[in-house]
């Protein structure tokens, strides 16, 4: 299965390192650092890299690369979403749920303490936040002292922190002054939009169920939705009873404590973009007309209450052709910015104003060589709160406890691969 485990930081040094079976050499890693020289965007660099007799399974998070060499014949999605696993975990096992390169060196202890849970042999072994932080608790080198000095008088720990457990994902004896279970629904829509014709090609949007869970005891939960139909392509966490799901279109689950990714989504089909451009780029041989305006639908907010959608964090990014070298451009709201090295225009909007259309307008100028290439690409982020493009609605959720639970859903739209044609 898995030969080495890698994680290197972005100066490429190796700050972990673990062999199972024989050694291999960390040379093994170069052909993973040149893709990393020669192709400027980490996103272009192909998932798996194949060597001679190996094969590099590759992961970025922040600034660091989580890497797996295993043998040639394996699952890819499974050692891909191993590697994901592992960034899950140290971000639950490390204070704040962050982790840096001083952070690493400072506990390294602790970090291959993390590792040696996580796989064995070359196998995925302990997976589970809540199982390993458990067992990372239960000798630490401050219980040792404290029993040695105060006896056994003080705690009493869990000696048998995986054969005492009902759930291998939810702690036992679990208890929490204040009961609430809160969701963040987050959402990243990526369409094809025709300037031209005004029309979305393609869209598609990914979506992510983080559950937040603070409840006593074994709490059973059960979730519907208003529109369950649209859950057609989902990721479910183990802890979901998929039987009940297939059966009824109901979540029923028994919940880890803490944060914890509930299920992943993927929507496509006739969905509504929410913010659409307008306008034209035209060329001559010597200049460019730049009009565009950024309009956006009607959001409708969601939940009870005055709960209205806010559109924040607006962009526009346009990728001139390498004859454009400068511009006049004038913009009603925000502020522009151009490289002309890159060509590159960056028009940071900001927060919405219902009552602006922004709008940016004038002219570009072109060198005097011949260029016929006058491809424009433009594409948009966003970040809409209280918005998901996707339609999803929650409507009612049960808790076998006696306890009265604390509900709240927070929804979040995001702008993926939002690309304009011109």
């Amino acid at each position: 299965m898995i030969k080495a485990l890698f994680i290197v930081n972005c100066s490429n040094d190796i700050i972990y390192q673990k062999n199972y079976g024989k050694t291999i050499d960390k040379g093994v890693l170069v052909p993973f650092y040149d893709k990393l020289t020669t192709i400027p965007n980490y996103n272009n660099i192909p998932p798996v890299i194949n060597c001679n007799s190996y094969c590099l399974f590759h992961f970025c998070h922040e600034v660091f690369y989580f890497i797996a060499v295993t043998d040639i014949d394996v699952s890819p999605l499974f050692i891909s979403s191993f590697l994901q696993r592992i960034r899950i975990i140290l971000k639950y096992c490390y204070p704040d749920g962050s982790f840096n390169d001083n952070t690493l060196k400072q506990d390294y202890i602790r970090l291959i303490q993390i590792m040696d849970q996580l796989a064995d042999g070359g196998f995925p072994f302990i997976t589970e936040p809540n199982t390993i932080d458990a067992l990372l608790n239960e000798n630490t080198t401050s219980q040792k002292i404290e029993k040695a000095v105060l006896g056994e008088l003080t705690v009493n720990y869990d000696k048998d922190a995986l054969g005492s457990r009902t759930l291998p994902w939810r702690k036992d004896g679990v208890i929490h002054k204040t009961n609430e279970i809160l969701f963040d629904v987050n959402e990243r829509i990526s369409t094809v939009f025709n300037l031209i014709t005004g029309k979305a090609s393609r869209t598609e949007v990914l979506g992510e169920v983080i559950c937040i869970s603070s409840l006593s005891g074994i709490p059973d939960i059960t979730l519907r939705f208003e529109n369950p139909q649209i859950i057609d392509d989902v990721s479910f966490h183990p802890c979901i009873r998929i039987g009940k799901w297939e059966q009824q279109k109901v979540l029923s689950f028994i919940p880890p404590d803490g944060k914890f990714t509930l299920f992943n989504y993927r929507v496509r089909g006739t969905l509504q973009a929410p913010i659409k451009l307008g306008g034209s780029i035209k060329y001559t041989s010597s200049q460019g007309l730049v009009e565009l305006s950024v309009y956006s639908n009607n959001i409708a907010g969601f939940g009870n209450g005055p709960l209205k959608s806010e559109l924040i964090n607006q962009q526009v990014i346009i990728e001139f052709p390498v004859s454009v070298t400068s511009c006049q451009l004038v913009v009603n709201t925000g502020k522009y910015i151009f490289d002309g090295i890159k060509h590159v225009l960056i028009w940071n909007i900001g927060k919405n104003d219902p009552k602006i259309v922004p709008t940016i307008s004038g002219t570009v100028n072109r060198s005097m060589y011949e260029d016929t290439d006058t491809f424009t690409k433009v594409s948009m982020n966003f970040q809409i709160i209280n918005y998901a493009a996707s339609g999803l609605r929650f409507k009612h959720l049960e808790c076998n406890q006696p306890y009265q639970v604390r509900k709240g859903v927070k929804f979040t739209t995001y702008g993926g691969r939002y690309l304009i044609k011109v």
